[in-house]
């Protein structure tokens, strides 16, 4: 089963929130399971909590954090 870039971004975004990570300031990109991250965080520690949210995410190609 195929899941779409717009599920892809719902788990990660939902895992984000689960991690009590504000996602306001982070924008998060999908294309074809590759996936983006840009914005801020307030901590280095939340910059590891959404890379570590990312590596939970089934499905997911490949993805870049960019300095949130």
């Amino acid at each position: 089963m195929t899941v779409s870039d717009e599920e892809i971004k719902e788990r990660i975004v939902n895992a984000l929130r689960d991690d009590k990570i504000d996602v306001s300031k982070i924008q998060v990109t999908v294309d074809k399971g590759r996936v983006t991250f840009s914005g801020t965080v307030p901590s280095y520690s939340a910059r590891n909590t959404i890379t570590d949210a990312a590596s939970r995410i089934r499905d997911i190609v490949w993805f870049d954090n960019k300095k949130p």
